[in-house]
């Protein structure tokens, strides 16, 4: 038996392998990978990613590949050691990538690029295709092959380059860049990847523990929040030393039988790859924390202090060890922890609730949850995100429910604001509706934060509630607009960016469970369309 079916798990969660399934889309991922097909839709020429040693750049770039390898009109080739020993073994090689045959070591360097030249021509011309060279590992490059690639930009039509090239490398690519002025000015899309933040690192764990469950599985609380703080401090936010790390409390809590892994095992592992160096350190910064936490009790009232107390009063909490660890949980200012992702093409909703005329079920929870308001963010927009319409009557419901809630067209930033439950009426969704949902969760702070980091896309998105006993409250981030059948959601869907297309289903809320969210203009229409 391998150690994670001892879990409940079927694959290998913590992996070093780059593998694109396991790719978590934090907000930095996204934008990246977005502009990357901007860039090679609109044939831009050269793009650059470059990060420090384990943030991604490998797993980004094979994702990457596997979404443009599946657009028929667009040619990938992929280099993974780009360190050649002199830019004529280079250009050899991108001759056998392009012009499918690897050229005699006789030619000269002027007749390779004119190869290299009348195969970009005949491709991106007469076969109309979109040539993409992408590069991993670009810091091992010399400056002779970059100075090659510099000159295959050259090749281009009045409207557009010939060669898309893309490059991911570490930090040392910036410098040797920098020091080649005509290369630098020839970027058109450069980013940055930087190590995660706390909450995206939680997510990070969750996702992949998710993706090693079998479908449809309800995922383990393996990590407590102390341990995923003692992870990501550990780590720095570095997904590979993250995920490093993860398989070695995984496989201590299988050696020492332990269903849910605490601060005290995070910081065992720690000790014995020696990079807790000195004890001490954590209560130092634990004790700082707690007097920072106390001396700010006293200005309870500053908004933008009031929204960073939970996260020291977690941080001065945590070094206390894993006795500590379901006092944390609780903490109502903490992110939530039940983030949950579906992959695929068509789901519908495994549940035993019977909803139409039957009466409502008794375990019906008072409230959705709680979330803050973000900067740029509105009363009026949660509302409607979260209802799925805005009105005097949800309004109301709100504000009696946050009897501190003075004036709710200037919300203090970092309030936690209560979303009670509105029982459902005539204004239900219609079950037959087919959606475009892109991610789910069963707690409203996680589906919301998740709704904001897809709203990136400019996409017009709500979140759909649906309720059975056994599953309890689940929230669905779909695209606002819903759809009459499935052939009509697989047709939006085909039009979404490639970086969305492998993340969104066509799902059905189904018959079984209760529908909790209301409808809009948008809902009323497309039915009308079926009248």
């Amino acid at each position: 038996m391998k150690y994670y079916e001892q879990l409940g798990l079927i694959r290998e969660p913590f992996s070093s392998s780059p593998d694109p399934g396991f790719l978590f889309y934090s907000k930095q991922h996204i934008s990246c990978l977005q502009e990357l097909e901007i860039a090679v839709r609109l044939k831009r020429g050269l793009n650059l990613v470059v990060g420090d040693i384990g943030t991604g750049k490998t797993t980004l770039c094979r994702l990457f590949v596997r979404n443009l390898s599946k657009n028929p009109t667009i040619s990938v080739s992929l280099l993974l050691d780009p360190a050649f020993p002199s830019a004529h073994a280079f250009l050899r090689l991108l001759c056998a990538q392009f012009c499918g045959e690897l050229p005699d070591r006789r030619l000269n360097t002027w007749t390779l690029k004119e190869m290299i030249k009348r195969s970009l021509l005949q491709s991106g011309t007469r076969e109309d295709k979109t040539v993409v060279l992408i590069i991993d590992e670009g810091q091992k490059m010399s400056v002779e092959c970059l100075e090659i690639l510099r000159e295959l930009l050259n090749y281009e039509t009045n409207n557009s380059k010939l060669l898309q090239i893309i490059i991911f490398g570490q930090k040392e690519l910036e410098s040797m860049v920098a020091a080649m002025p005509n290369f630098l000015d020839r970027i058109n899309f450069y980013h940055r990847l930087r190590p995660l933040g706390f909450d995206e690192t939680r997510r990070m764990i969750e996702f992949r523990l998710l993706q090693a469950l079998p479908v449809d599985s309800v995922p383990p609380r393996l990590f407590s929040l102390a341990a995923l703080y003692a992870i990501h401090r550990a780590a720095g936010g570095f997904p590979r030393k993250v995920v490093r790390l993860c398989h070695k409390v995984l496989l201590r809590m299988i050696i020492e039988r332990r269903a849910k892994a605490g601060f005290g095992l995070v910081r065992a592992c720690l000790r014995e790859e020696y990079q807790l160096r000195r004890t001490g350190r954590w209560v130092y910064a634990g004790v700082a924390a707690l007097l920072l936490t106390v001396s700010l009790a006293t200005v309870r009232y500053v908004p933008e202090v009031r929204a960073m107390l939970p996260v020291l009063d977690f941080a001065s909490a945590a070094v206390r060890g894993s006795d500590e660890d379901k006092r944390l949980e609780a903490l109502p200012g903490l992110p939530g922890t039940q983030a949950e992702l579906h992959l695929g093409t068509d789901a519908r909703e495994d549940t035993t609730l019977s909803s139409g005329s039957a009466p409502l079920p008794q375990d019906l929870p008072v409230e959705l949850g709680s979330l803050c308001l973000e900067r740029g963010d509105s009363l009026s927009e949660a509302l409607h995100r979260v209802y799925g319409v805005f009105d005097q009557e949800n309004l109301d419901h709100v504000l009696a429910a946050n009897p501190d809630l003075i004036d709710p067209d200037d919300v203090p930033l970092g309030t936690a604001i209560r979303f009670p439950l509105i029982r459902p009426d005539a204004r239900e969704i219609d079950p037959e509706l087919s959606w475009l949902r892109l991610d789910a969760s069963s707690n409203l702070r996680t589906a919301y934060r998740l709704l904001r980091q897809y709203a990136f896309f400019g996409l017009e998105l709500r979140l759909l509630t649906t309720y059975s006993s056994p599953g309890g409250l689940r929230f669905h981030v779909v695209l606002e607009r819903p759809f009459l059948d499935s052939q009509e959601a697989e047709a939006a869907r085909a039009g979404l960016p490639l970086a969305l297309q492998q993340e969104t289903m066509v799902f059905h809320p189904s018959a079984r469970a209760l529908v909790l969210s209301q409808s809009n203009s948008l809902v009323r229409e497309t039915v009308a369309q079926r009248q």
